[in-house]
């Protein structure tokens, strides 16, 4: 299998969108803040191509007590709210990914992973995704090519750690740094 990383993250989109659609009415019968908003911080598209793993989670902020746990999806309270046995269109995303990740064999897998992992990021911060969060009341901001803090967060991670930053992050360091560089030019 040759490996398109467009086709990838084309497979990740349409997989994160109707997994969010096919659970909206689970998302929006969350608890909600006193002010009546959805509690949620953040969304991890969790991946696992070694393991034909995927899943979404949704952090809420009872989960953010301390820096550690922020990323670790594995330990917020919704983990693994969008899984294989829940949502069927993720079911043969996970068959997409392990065999993209074996299509190289040993010597090529982890280079492989981290393309899935950019994959999942590119995917999980299209705009669409944003507005899908905004749609139920979520603060979640639309990222392009700007730096900036938010109190939520897009997060795709390595759970083996080969590169221990939240992809999201380094989809946006390369888009603000492509701007830059063109505006260089």
């Amino acid at each position: 299998m040759g490996f398109s990383f467009t086709e990838c993250r084309g497979v990740l989109f349409r997989a994160v969108m109707a997994a969010l659609r096919s659970r909206k009415e689970a998302i929006t019968a969350l608890k909600r803040t006193a002010r009546g908003e959805l509690p949620i911080t953040g969304v991890a598209l969790d991946l696992a191509p070694w393991h034909a793993g995927v899943g979404l989670a949704l952090r809420l902020s009872s989960d953010t007590t301390d820096s550690l746990r922020r990323y670790r999806s594995v330990e917020w309270k919704h983990f693994n709210f969008f899984s294989k046995e829940n949502c069927e269109a993720l079911i043969p995303v996970g068959a997409y990914i392990q065999k993209a990740y074996r299509s190289t064999g040993k010597r090529g897998c982890l280079d492989r992973a981290h393309l899935i992992f950019l994959a999942g990021a590119d995917a999980l911060l299209d705009r669409k995704v944003a507005l899908f969060f905004q749609r139920l009341g979520v603060n979640a901001p639309v990222v392009k090519e700007r730096l900036g803090r938010h109190s939520f967060e897009y997060i795709v991670i390595d759970p083996d750690g080969t590169i221990g930053a939240n992809y999201c992050d380094l989809i946006l360091a390369m888009r603000v740094t492509k701007r830059l560089l063109g505006a260089l030019a």
